[in-house]
């Protein structure tokens, strides 16, 4: 609650029995939101910083995922004093509430991709996650990449609450005489998941298809070797997106007459 009330105007302390909470909060088995009688259930095992703050959210009417609730709080309850700013994309919200955008982004909110003049390819920028599920690829696909391939596909869904879903269904990267720890001569990353951990690998070392977002977006960044001596398509990707309820982790059914986390 602290960092809540650092953050935002709002203030929370423990109510006098003569006084008539207008939400309650109780230990029970789960954690979930009754709106009929205005009550918070808190579990051991579920409860975490990310539900607490989705979780008052909701109470709140400020119905977005962690990142964002402070900034919609303040907003909806005109808190000027506090910061109102939203940064995108996993910038960072800095003292003088500017955003500190991550690598391949830039802008007042971390809006924009900063390499979009670089890009080689015209499948490359922008894919909009919410049609349903298809795929990023190159235009050249199943042919041959050009020698020298610069791409970044953002696939970004509108809904914050969306969850992007990827299957890697054909990697594609130059695998031929890679060097000394080198595990692929083309470069493959993927930004905005905990999944992934720098390149991917195509020397047979790891064996990563499936990728899930932390929130609404996913980056892939393709940067081909130009000094490739056989011909290579680079990735077809598959993706679709997941619906998520607040303070959900994984995803579990919802229980009948509750918003249950």
């Amino acid at each position: 609650m602290e960092v809540l009330m650092e953050e935002t105007c709002l203030f929370f302390r423990s109510s006098s029995p003569e006084e008539t909470a207008s939400v309650t909060f109780i230990e029970s088995g789960h954690c979930g939101w009754q709106e009929q009688n205005r009550t918070v259930h808190l579990g051991n095992d579920c409860i975490s910083e990310d539900v607490c703050f989705e979780l008052i959210g909701r109470v709140l009417n400020a119905n977005q995922p962690r990142p964002h609730i402070s900034r919609h709080i303040n907003l909806h309850y005109n808190c000027t004093e506090k910061c109102t700013t939203a940064c995108e994309h996993g910038g960072e919200i800095l003292d003088d509430c500017s955003c500190k955008c991550p690598y391949g982004f830039k802008g007042e909110r971390c809006q924009d991709l900063t390499k979009l003049s670089s890009f080689t390819d015209g499948s490359c920028g922008v894919v909009n996650a919410d049609n349903k599920g298809d795929y990023v690829k190159l235009s050249t696909y199943p042919g041959a990449r050009p020698k020298v391939t610069f791409c970044q596909w953002l696939v970004r869904s509108e809904d914050p609450w969306s969850i992007i879903d990827a299957e890697i269904e054909d990697l594609g990267l130059d695998n031929m005489d890679i060097g000394p720890n080198q595990h692929c001569n083309d470069i493959l990353n993927v930004y905005g998941t905990n999944d992934v951990k720098g390149p991917i690998a195509c020397d047979g070392t790891a064996n990563i298809t499936h990728i899930r977002s932390m929130n609404n977006w996913l980056l892939f960044e393709l940067r081909s070797n130009p000094f490739s001596e056989s011909t290579f398509t680079g990735p077809s990707i598959r993706y679709h997106t997941i619906q998520r309820q607040p303070g959900q982790t994984s995803f579990f059914p919802k229980i009948s007459g509750q918003n249950t986390f």
